[in-house]
């Protein structure tokens, strides 16, 4: 019985470690969401919370509803409700995304 319970603990705890969000990570996401064209078909990879900036990737759909690739994005402070998602053509926002997430 007391086997069982220490699977279930287990198992549990490393779902949780896979899909589960903190609350600064899930404030940056939604965020991050809010400033796409189509908040549901936003995809995140390589996100992590550093302690001091939140940072990852996002893809999201064009106008004509195709993806348009990864782009970086962070997000710094106590409360990361305004992220910044870098453009291609935004040599200073890529700078600084490698400086503070690389």
């Amino acid at each position: 019985m007391a086997a069982s319970i220490r699977f279930i603990t287990l198992v549990l705890v490393l779902a949780c470690l896979t899909g589960c969000d903190s609350e600064r990570v899930s404030v940056a996401k939604a965020a991050v969401r809010d400033q796409m064209r189509d908040p549901g078909a936003v995809e995140f990879r390589n996100v992590r919370d550093t302690g001091e900036v939140i940072c990852g990737e996002v893809n999201a759909k064009n106008g004509f509803g195709a993806y348009v690739g990864f782009r970086p994005f962070y997000a710094t402070g106590a409360y990361p409700s305004r992220p910044k998602v870098v453009r291609e053509d935004d040599d200073r926002a890529y700078a600084n995304w490698l400086a503070l997430c690389r």
